[in-house]
């Protein structure tokens, strides 16, 4: 069985600003090509050429247009990786090969990061990844096992300290940065504001709304303030285990400087120690 390839593919495409390739005229040999010169124009002249060199091509720059040679050489050097990639597309597939696409072969190493992105990207719990139901999923997709959860924590702690090396080096190269604070906001709606505005202001209206703003929070301000000074606290109970430790470790140094108290304590502490050694 013959197959009809009407498929025109252009060689070496580097080199068109120097020659047009020529597919209605018929070459000398099966295998040969034909080339128009750009560089003669209006002049009409025709170069053949092989399909595996260039040869003709340069030889025919070399003596007509000599001062463009080098322009040529480096135009060829420079080609990129189209005429490749065109003549393995080009290629006529066998039988056993049309409708069948290659499947790039899934990696345990690509496999354990999709996983590691799942248990982070949908904030599921660590034991997700030992549940006999997600394993079997893995086993059906993929054929591969994930990883046990000690595994996952510890690669969620790597991939942290990761990006945490990657924000301090980051930040080591901005003189300023501004961080909100204030993040009680987003969960929590002042004034439930989101639920009572149904209507469109207009710019008065959101001069009035500033200013009424201001006004109540200078009020609740002063409310918070004024509760602050009404609570009142049970007296404080110093711990006992601290104030023995203090006594054993720094009030018993400071009252070494008290004579009567020295000399009555090394008296007694004599007295212990002779009883000591007797034993």
């Amino acid at each position: 069985m013959s197959v009809n390839n009407d498929v025109q593919i252009e060689k070496w495409s580097c080199i068109n600003s120097f020659f047009q390739q020529l597919f209605d005229i018929k070459a000398k040999s099966e295998t040969g090509l034909s080339f128009k010169c750009l560089l003669c124009l209006p002049k009409q002249k025709i170069v053949s050429a092989s399909q595996s060199s260039n040869a003709n091509l340069r030889t025919h720059v070399k003596l007509v247009h000599s001062h463009r040679l080098n322009d040529f050489n480096i135009a060829f050097k420079k080609r990129n990786c189209d005429d490749i990639s065109t003549s393995k597309h080009s290629k006529q597939l066998k039988l056993r090969e049309v409708g069948h696409n290659s499947v790039k072969k899934l990696t345990q190493t690509e496999f354990n990061n999709a996983n590691l992105k799942l248990i982070i990207n949908t904030v599921s719990p660590f034991s997700l990844i030992e549940h006999p139901a997600f394993i079997d999923y893995c086993k059906l997709t993929s054929s591969k096992i994930p990883v046990s959860r000690r595994t996952l924590m510890r690669d969620v702690e790597i991939l942290f300290n990761s990006l945490i090396e990657e924000l301090k080096m980051e930040l080591n190269t901005v003189q300023y940065v501004c961080l909100t604070a204030d993040c009680w906001t987003v969960f929590h709606k002042i004034f439930n504001e989101n639920s009572d505005i149904t209507g469109i202001t207009t710019n008065e209206d959101e001069n009035e709304e500033v200013v009424r703003s201001v006004e109540i929070f200078d009020i609740l301000d002063n409310a918070i303030i004024d509760h602050l000074d009404s609570l009142t606290l049970p007296p404080h109970q110093r711990c006992a285990a601290h104030t023995l430790n203090l006594i054993a470790t720094v009030d018993i140094l400071a009252a070494d400087n008290d004579v009567a108290f020295k000399r009555i304590s090394r008296r007694v502490f004599g007295k212990c120690q002779t009883l000591f050694n007797r034993q």
